[in-house]
């Protein structure tokens, strides 16, 4: 090729992919089998769910004051880890999951989930002096 100028250059052939599918993830409903996660069950949720493939997930867990994350590997399409909610506070909890590609390129979803509260129950012994 030859510039206005008179300039010879060499042609220079490169190879690109234009993706136009949108990244997706979803969260598998329901979590806990009932969407109530309660004391036998707190310390290992299962989280899942569906995805853009070769893409990690963020998994985040929030109740309003504290927050949990986590990232889930994505190699197939499915994704899906256990989480210790133990930290959060009873009632109503979100979960979000975030996949994104290289260039900034990102997909969410949420769910709501009730994290149960049971009281602690305390009984003084000796009970009326003499049990």
């Amino acid at each position: 090729e030859t510039d206005i100028a008179g300039n010879v250059g060499t042609p220079v052939t490169e190879t690109f992919t234009i993706t136009k599918a949108p990244l997706t993830v979803t969260i598998n409903d329901p979590i806990a089998s009932d969407n109530i996660v309660d004391s036998s069950e707190i310390d290992s949720v299962t989280i899942s769910g569906t995805g853009s493939s070769s893409t990690n997930v963020r998994i985040t867990i929030t109740d309003g004051i504290n927050t949990l994350s986590t990232i889930a590997s994505n190699p197939s399409g499915t994704w899906s880890t256990q989480m210790d909610l133990s930290s959060l506070t009873g009632g109503d909890v979100t979960i979000t999951a975030v996949i994104m590609d290289g260039i900034g390129n990102s997909a969410m979803d949420t769910h709501d989930i009730y994290i149960r509260e049971f009281p602690v129950l305390t009984i003084n012994d000796p009970l009326e002096g003499d049990n």
